[in-house]
């Protein structure tokens, strides 16, 4: 053989692994790829633009406004808050303080009355001591109408009071047909006046009537008092 190769009937020839296996069946190398892989180029991404003054200052100007608004919504809460708090506060004041003037102007009114009613009745039996003769004098007046057809009519009074009852009667009374009989009581007090005919009689007596009064003025607790006597 003189080194070239002949070409013969079932020759193969045999390459070296630098040699290309392209084009032969069976000869392809798989792991030629998986040896020279190159790395994948990252894909380009366009670059964000840098924000310029203009922008910063506006968002800075709107983050602003933003706060502003944020703060003045909450002061504003606050404040509607602390308000309402405040008038509540001043509702249950003034309604205690109305309770308590209320039980105060109460407790005033009530020791006003009683003062009134102490006064009153201190005062009582020196006013019917002062004006005794004419409340007798009423009395009897009253009576009058009721003596028709009478025949004795006797009064019983103070002996101070007495000639006075005997003068007022006698110009009221027809003589020739009443016989009247004024007595002097020393024990009669000087409003008192008792009044007797032979179908009724009548009675005044100032001591009963203000006992009575102060029976019924007791559960007031009414303060004691006492009215000069002026004579």
């Amino acid at each position: 053989m003189d080194g070239s190769t002949s070409t013969f009937l079932y020759d193969t020839a045999f390459l070296s692994p630098t040699d290309s296996a392209a084009g032969i069946l069976y000869m392809e190398d798989f792991d030629a790829e998986l040896r020279h892989v190159e790395p994948a180029a990252d894909p380009v991404q366009d670059a964000a633009p840098s924000p310029t003054q203009a922008d910063l200052d506006s968002a800075r100007a709107e983050g602003r406004e933003e706060g502003l608004r944020l703060a003045l919504a909450d002061a504003a809460e606050t404040r509607a808050q602390l308000e309402a708090a405040a008038l509540q506060s001043l509702a249950d004041s003034l309604a205690a303080a109305r309770v308590t003037l209320e039980r105060i102007a109460a407790h005033h009114a009530a020791e006003c009355a009683r003062t009134m009613l102490a006064l009153m009745l201190a005062a009582i039996p020196e006013t019917m001591r002062r004006h005794g003769q004419v409340e007798i004098q009423a009395v009897l007046d009253a009576l009058l109408p009721g003596f028709a057809g009478i025949h004795e009519l006797r009064v019983s009074a103070h002996p101070e009071l007495a000639d006075s009852i005997r003068e007022h009667l006698a110009e009221r009374l027809p003589p020739d047909q009443v016989v009247l009989c004024v007595v002097a009581d020393s024990k009669a007090g000087f409003g008192d006046v008792e009044v007797a005919w032979q179908h009724g009689h009548a009675r005044r007596d100032c001591k009963s009537i203000w006992q009575d009064l102060r029976t019924a003025m007791a559960p007031m607790n009414l303060p004691t008092m006492e009215v000069c006597r002026a004579d």
